[in-house]
């Protein structure tokens, strides 16, 4: 970003001199009455604030120039309106028409002698309000006060800026990879839910029709289909190996083919995990990461904890475990637990 508004400004980046009295003559030209208009004195010192950034110019000269530019431009239009502050208040000046001169007389009215400080950050009223403060024969003193006061002001609120944008972009270049993909993720997700929520309630009960009557047309064409009639009396064997695994009556039926397919899924992601260790993988170098912090936070008193937690997994006590929660079930007269107890336990082993 910075070397594109350098090859914008090049004379500039070259001649540091030159820059500093093109800042005051921006900072002039756009207060004086009339000019300002049609020279964007502030877009350019924000763009002169991020070349600041990157050395191009100091940050303090820069603001300084500004400022002398903004106060010299404030006075040229005092001395304006304390001259011929009558007749443009009547006949307008340039393309400051009469009305525009009215609006800010009673901007001066409502707000007094700090008009001409608030004046500097209202659009179109930085120009008019110098001009009306001269018209209305305000002290000079009090006038350079605020003038001053607006002039170190509006500098800052236009350098400042660019220069901590363009300060930031190494940092926000370091970051926005990670936290900016995160978030959009984010946003991503939490956006995708909030469409999904309000599409199922206008039209969620509809669409569950819908798919119960598509179901039902389907069963009804499948069992109707006379060549898979055929198929199923020249194989009824497997069909009917295929209808006791779906059978929802029986243990080895439905059930057993959910946890059949569960544990094929399950086991699927256990190689993908393999997988992601041996090739370490992104996920597997911020675990890794995540792991090494938080050995930053153990505390003795806790691990002497974990680690009596960590015993009762051990062969002898799970032996220990196992037995009497055997005993229990068969003095409770229970036994109908045992086999299921043990297959789990066995199961887990």
């Amino acid at each position: 970003m910075i070397h594109i508004l350098d090859s914008l400004l090049p004379s500039m980046m070259h001649v540091h001199m030159l820059g500093y009295w093109i800042a005051l003559l921006f900072a002039f030209s756009e207060t004086v009455i009339g000019v300002g208009l049609f020279i964007p004195g502030s877009s350019a010192l924000l763009l002169m604030g991020a070349m600041a950034a990157g050395g191009s110019f100091d940050i303090g000269d820069l603001i300084f120039f500004a400022v002398c530019g903004a106060i010299i431009g404030d006075n040229i239009n005092y001395i304006i309106g304390k001259k011929l502050g009558s007749s443009v208040s009547t006949k307008g000046f340039w393309f400051i028409r009469p009305n525009h001169i009215q609006k800010a007389y009673a901007f001066f009215e409502r707000h007094g002698s700090k008009s001409v400080f608030l004046g500097r950050f209202v659009p179109s009223m930085k120009e008019i309000v110098p001009f009306i403060a001269g018209s209305l024969r305000m002290r000079r003193a009090r006038f350079m006060v605020w003038n001053i006061l607006g002039g170190i002001g509006w500098s800052l609120v236009w350098i400042l800026p660019g220069y901590f944008f363009a300060t930031s972009l190494n940092t926000a270049a370091e970051w926005i990879s990670r936290t900016g993909f995160l978030l959009l993720y984010v946003v991503a997700f939490l956006v995708l839910g909030a469409l999904i929520k309000w599409f199922i309630v206008r039209k969620g009960q509809a669409i569950f029709l819908l798919f119960r009557s598509l179901w039902a047309s389907f069963k009804q064409s499948f069992s109707e289909n006379k060549e898979l009639i055929a198929y199923t009396k020249k194989h009824p064997r497997v069909f009917s190996w295929i209808a006791k695994r779906l059978n929802p009556h029986s243990v080895l039926g439905r059930p057993a083919t959910f946890l059949f397919l569960i544990f094929v899924y399950v086991s699927f992601l256990f190689g993908g995990v393999i997988e992601s260790l041996i090739k370490s993988e992104v996920i597997t170098s911020v675990d890794i990461r995540v792991s090494h912090l938080l050995l930053l936070f153990r505390d003795n008193e806790s691990v002497q904890i974990f680690w009596w937690i960590t015993v009762l997994g051990k062969a002898h006590m799970v032996l220990v475990v196992i037995c009497a929660v055997s005993a229990i079930l068969w003095v409770l007269k229970k036994r109908i637990y045992l086999i299921p107890f043990w297959v789990t336990v066995f199961g887990s082993i």
